[in-house]
């Protein structure tokens, strides 16, 4: 590796109890907002109606196999997580709208992220965190639609076993993702969680960190990670000392 990353200390807050000391690797997603913003706004756009439901249907199938995949561990979670995806699609009024903007001559990458800005504005302006949780639902689809609208996907093949991710932001079906995996850790870099995420990292006791400190999105991947998600401490290239410590309060 070149030049080694200087170490630092990072204090966030706990979102799931737990210890981890292994290497990074950073879920470098584009922003959601920016992607549904940049698909209403952009004049061309991609697909037709059968791309749309061609679309339809890979999710469907995705969501499918996701959902057996955590169901063999946490089938009471695994239902919670996709219930409101699978609701969604099979709503014809949801998926309609869709079908209208096409027949209204948008195209259907256009059709995708205006309906679901229009459903995700509606769920935000709620004054419940039930129905504002709703929106980041509508934000999961809407990405997962998109990306197999145009055949493409943001979160790549990056191998994630027994690593520490650290991302930007998660969405209910990324952490199924990484939970399939088996990472070590979580860092979060961000503010928000969603009470889905919070209970499956809990489920699954995946050590999880939520740090709002944007030096973490530019740690290398491969760099050793210390978490103690019990004081909600990210320690970036560790001294020995610092380790010593740790391995001497885990052999209590």
């Amino acid at each position: 590796r070149a030049a080694e990353t200087k170490s630092f200390f990072v204090k966030g807050s706990s979102a799931s109890p737990g210890f981890a000391h292994d290497t990074s690797v950073i879920f470098a997603r584009r922003p959601v907002e920016r992607i549904l913003k940049q698909n209403q706004d952009e004049t061309q756009g991609v697909g037709k109606a059968a791309d749309l439901e061609r679309s339809l249907t890979v999710t469907t199938r995705q969501l499918e196999e996701l959902q057996i995949g955590l169901g063999e561990k946490l089938p009471e979670v695994a239902s919670l997580i996709f219930e409101a995806h699978m609701m969604m699609l099979k709503d014809s009024t949801f998926t309609g709208q869709m079908f209208d903007r096409i027949a209204e001559g948008l195209p259907a990458s256009r059709a995708i992220a205006e309906t679901a800005g229009g459903y995700i504005a509606t769920f935000e302006a709620s004054e419940h965190d039930y129905m504002q949780e709703k929106a980041r639902d509508v934000e999961d689809l809407a990405l997962r639609l998109l990306s197999n609208l145009s055949e493409t996907d943001d979160a790549g093949k990056t191998d994630w076993r027994g690593r520490i991710v650290i991302v930007r932001e998660l969405m209910p079906s990324d952490i199924l993702k990484i939970t399939l995996e088996e990472v070590a850790g979580i860092v979060q870099v961000s503010g928000g969680l969603t009470s889905h995420i919070s209970i499956l990292v809990r489920s699954l006791d995946i050590p999880m960190i939520i740090a709002d400190d944007l030096r973490l999105m530019a740690v290398p991947d491969g760099e050793p990670l210390l978490l103690d998600a019990d004081a909600g401490a990210v320690f970036v290239n560790p001294s020995d000392e610092v380790l010593e410590t740790f391995h001497e309060r885990e052999r209590v």
